[in-house]
């Protein structure tokens, strides 16, 4: 039988790949020597091994979404390994940032690049490494700007921020009408007010007018909005200072006591038309109307007129009487004027004793036998 010939196997090559960054795309072509055998195709991505390549020229080639392409020539030899390593190339790319506003501060951003700058006014950046890119212009009274930009090695990105003015408006309505308003202590006008471009945040609102309390509000400004504050106000109180002679009168305004209220007496009432009265066991009632104006002080002094009634002694004639202990002369007897309320009459000589009641201009009768 005739021999058995085994195929004739090349010995095989290896290559090592590692890069930064990790993760770069590899594709292996060859090997380029004058082979009738089809080119190899390998695609890996680094670090890697490529194992059990044909020995010949190859050429290795490495690329990346944000680093220029490398390409490398190699020469792979049967039972040894090649190396390919090192950095790639950083791709970089121009941005520039010119806010509208003068004195605006630009902050840009990339996570990935660990870049974190920022400065006031435009901004300029020739070689910025490509990538997505955070970028946010502020300044004090404005609106926060934000956009993503992707900077790229093909254009260069301009951005021109306009910040929008951080205010609201505002509409002051008061009743009555004409008040004077003042925002944050600076005036503002008569009310109703139209207040546009009031900057957010709180602010302090307060109106003034002839005869009335002042009224203030805080309100919290929002960012575009349209607000309508309401405010109203209160006429200044009236004072009223209450004597009477004798004093300890008790005091009614409309017919009702004031609890705790006798002459003389400081009352704090709104402005209007009031009917007082004064009572004063064993006086006449004093009877007044005023007119406490706002913010008025107003003073009633009243002189209580007193009350009287009599006794009229029938029997005896002639004799001493005692009134409540005070005896009087020896004399005739008749009636007696006494102030209205309550006595104890003796007379000398009798036993018995009297306690009348003395009502106003009536005559209690009373006689010893």
């Amino acid at each position: 039988s005739p021999p058995v010939v085994a195929p004739i196997i090349a010995a095989a090559g290896s290559l090592w790949l590692e890069t930064f960054p990790v993760g770069t795309h590899v594709e292996l072509r060859g090997p380029l020597d004058g082979d009738d055998l089809p080119d190899a195709q390998v695609r890996e991505q680094t670090p890697t091994m490529i194992d059990g390549q044909r020995p010949g020229t190859y050429t290795v080639v490495l690329t990346h979404p944000l680093y220029a392409t490398r390409v490398d020539t190699l020469q792979l030899v049967a039972g040894q390994r090649d190396t390919v390593r090192g950095p790639l190339q950083r791709l970089r790319g121009s941005l520039s940032v010119s806010p509208v506003q003068r004195g605006a501060r630009t902050h840009i951003t990339n996570v990935t690049e660990r870049i974190d700058t920022s400065a006031v006014g435009p901004f300029v950046a020739q070689s910025l490494p490509t990538g997505s890119y955070h970028v946010e212009v502020t300044l004090a009274g404005f609106q926060s700007w934000q956009s993503q930009v992707d900077v790229s090695t093909t254009e260069a990105q301009q951005l021109l921020p306009d910040l929008v003015a951080d205010v609201g408006a505002l509409v002051v309505l008061s009743t009555p009408s004409g008040a004077t308003l003042f925002v944050d202590s600076r005036a503002a006008g008569p009310t109703p007010q139209v207040l546009e471009g009031i900057a957010v945040g709180q602010h302090r609102l307060r109106i003034e007018g002839p005869n009335h309390q002042p009224q203030e509000r805080l309100w919290d400004v929002r960012f575009g909005v349209r607000d309508t504050v309401r405010l109203v106000l209160h006429l200044r109180p009236a004072s009223l200072t209450v004597h009477s002679t004798p004093e300890g009168a008790r005091i009614l305004l409309a017919g009702v006591a004031l609890a705790d209220s006798l002459t003389p007496q400081v009352l704090t009432r709104p402005p209007g038309t009031y009917h007082l009265r004064l009572e004063l066991p064993g006086y006449d009632e004093h009877d007044a109307t005023l007119e406490l104006a706002p913010g008025g002080d107003h003073e009633l002094a009243a002189v209580l007129q007193q009350q009287f009634g009599y006794v009229k002694i029938a029997r005896p004639l002639f004799g001493s009487l005692a009134i409540d202990g005070v005896r009087g002369k020896e004399g005739p007897l008749g009636i007696r004027t006494l102030a209205v309320g309550r006595y104890r009459l003796n007379l000398d000589g009798h036993e018995k004793h009297f306690d009348v009641q003395v009502a106003k201009d009536e005559t209690t009768t009373v006689q010893w036998e």
